[in-house]
């Protein structure tokens, strides 16, 4: 269960004892809280992006080599961050005949080296696109929403977009915290707003930085429970 930041104000009081939280208002409360939503959320999107996980289609206009993002056109919001790009044959739904492939990154400076080739011509994309073949595409993010690829797609090419959205502020009291997700990491944003507030009071509580330290390596050792299917590492060893 979603907690929300009633419920996590009412913890930390109790983890604190209520020493030292009688004098803490009700915007400072807010405040509070919505740091640690936000220190956690950003946490766990860096180890484990699977929970906002979102995903949607974007066709590529005539002749241009980026599209804003956040136009109303395409996600209509900033991304916090672009997870995945892949290229489709079409915009019907994936099938064995409509398998996605994964275009790689670029950095922005680098768009030139997959635009044209040594020789100084313009490199193409390969079309139509057959089971065997991999997609030239190279992508880039500028200034969070500025998507770049290269080299140019032809018009109508269709590419779904794995993109985690920006976190929502929080601003009433029962506005739930990481965006209703996650649930199992809610104790982890009262573990952390109860040792910020500790910190303002002197570090009164030694028990609530242990509580904190604990929650910190847990968080961090979530990404290596995530599943992820990618190239493994190959050692050669001679016999």
């Amino acid at each position: 269960m979603a907690l929300t930041v009633a419920n996590v104000k009412t913890q930390v009081q109790a983890l604190m004892d209520t020493q030292g939280t009688a004098a803490v208002n009700s915007a400072e409360w807010l405040t509070l809280i919505d740091f640690a939503d936000d220190y956690v959320w950003r946490m766990l999107v860096g180890v484990n992006p699977d929970f906002w996980l979102t995903e949607t289609r974007v066709t590529w206009p005539s002749d241009v080599d980026n599209i804003d993002l956040s136009s109303v056109s395409y996600l209509n919001t900033k991304p916090y961050k672009i997870v995945a790009l892949d290229l489709l044959q079409s915009n019907a739904a994936v099938s064995t005949t409509n398998l996605p492939m994964r275009c790689g990154p670029m950095r922005w400076d680098e768009r030139a080296l997959y635009l044209v080739r040594d020789d100084g011509i313009y490199r193409s994309s390969i079309t139509p696109l057959t089971a065997v073949d991999r997609p030239p595409y190279r992508f880039a993010l500028k200034d969070s929403a500025d998507l770049y690829i290269a080299p140019i797609p032809i018009a109508g090419t269709v590419f779904q977009v794995g993109y985690i959205p920006p976190r929502a502020t929080l601003t009433s009291t029962s506005d739930t915290i990481l965006g209703g997700k996650a649930d199992a990491y809610g104790q982890a944003v009262v573990a952390y707003a109860a040792w910020t507030l500790n910190n303002r009071k002197g570090g009164s509580n030694p028990q609530i930085g242990a509580l904190w330290s604990q929650w910190e390596t847990q968080l961090a050792a979530t990404g290596a429970d995530r599943q992820v299917a990618g190239p493994k590492r190959v050692k050669w060893v001679r016999w």
